[in-house]
């Protein structure tokens, strides 16, 4: 396995234990550390802010959603084990709930699954610029483990080019 898939792995694992709660002292010390490690390896300018628990990565990742019997297609700016920022959010209301039903990678789909609600709606700037915070409501085993795949194939992909 390619260093920057170990890094990926092990920073998911960490992100997936936070996530749950379930991190010691010496696992957050160990998530601190890898976050200082791919922050230096220039895989990222900002992956964590101070505000937020779990990392959110930058991406630009295309995104199905189902909607009812309705099928949309939005694209990510950002993504955590937590939830996910959209470029944009004309089609959404507050408080909208939507399946997140396919994230795709580098051409590769990922079949996600993923319950979500639409927890803010800005715009960003006079240009028109919006953004929209999606956050996962309770996940399926199967669903958390695909939200967590595309986070770890984003990661490794960041640390790749950054190498």
């Amino acid at each position: 396995m390619r260093r920057a898939e170990q890094l990926a792995r092990q920073l998911r694992e960490l992100e997936e234990r936070q996530a749950a709660s379930d991190l010691d002292q010496a696992g957050t010390t160990a998530r601190q550390q890898l976050l200082s490690d791919t922050v230096a390896a220039g895989a990222c300018s900002t992956l964590q802010d101070d505000r937020r628990r779990l990392v959110r990565l930058p991406v630009r990742l295309d995104v199905r959603f189902r909607a009812g019997d309705a099928s949309v297609s939005a694209r990510i700016a950002e993504l955590s084990l937590g939830g996910m920022t959209l470029a944009s959010y004309l089609w959404l209301r507050d408080e909208q709930k939507l399946l997140a039903d396919a994230m795709i990678v580098d051409g590769r789909e990922f079949c996600v699954g993923a319950p979500c609600r639409v927890a803010w709606r800005r715009a960003t700037d006079q240009a028109g610029g919006h953004r929209a915070g999606l956050q996962f409501l309770p996940l399926n085993e199967r669903a958390r483990h695909s939200v967590a795949d595309v986070f770890e194939a984003v990661l490794a992909k960041h640390l790749a080019d950054a190498n």
